[in-house]
């Protein structure tokens, strides 16, 4: 699955930590932005 688009979360204002579910997500390397930076997430 290339390029398909997992989940949109809008966090609230003044969050500074987050945790996301990644269960029920196939095993592979996913995108993960915030502020503008994006990291890697790998599931496995």
């Amino acid at each position: 699955m290339l390029g398909i688009q997992a989940a949109i979360v809008t966090l609230p204002a003044g969050t500074s930590e987050w945790t996301m579910s990644v269960e029920g997500l196939p095993a592979g390397m996913y995108m993960a932005e915030w502020n503008g930076t994006a990291r890697a997430v790998i599931v496995e």
